[in-house]
């Protein structure tokens, strides 16, 4: 006599088999895409990038000496950067 296999345990392992293989999937197409869709490198250096640094004060003393601190490394790291510049804002915890 002829024995039937059971639907449901032929689903449960393709389940388990797509389960294991899914991540391995979705890593080959993330290469994949680096692959065939290389970057513009022209479209990101047209940008220009502004950053706001600020700065809250939570204790009494040296307020201006942190604030003037932050503005000379902002200033230092917009000519070592180009075409990234910094806004610093000193702001008190009140």
């Amino acid at each position: 006599m002829k024995k039937f296999r059971d639907p449901r345990q032929g689903a449960a392992k393709t389940a388990r088999i797509l389960g294991r293989a899914l991540p391995f999937l979705l890593v080959g197409a993330v290469f994949a895409a680096l692959l065939f869709f290389p970057r513009e490198e022209g479209a990101e250096g047209s940008a220009r990038s502004v950053v706001s640094v600020w700065n809250v004060d939570t204790f009494e003393g040296g307020k201006g000496s942190r604030t003037a601190f932050l503005a000379q490394a902002a200033r230092r790291a917009e000519r070592e950067q180009g075409e990234v510049y910094y806004y610093v804002t000193s702001y008190s915890a009140e």
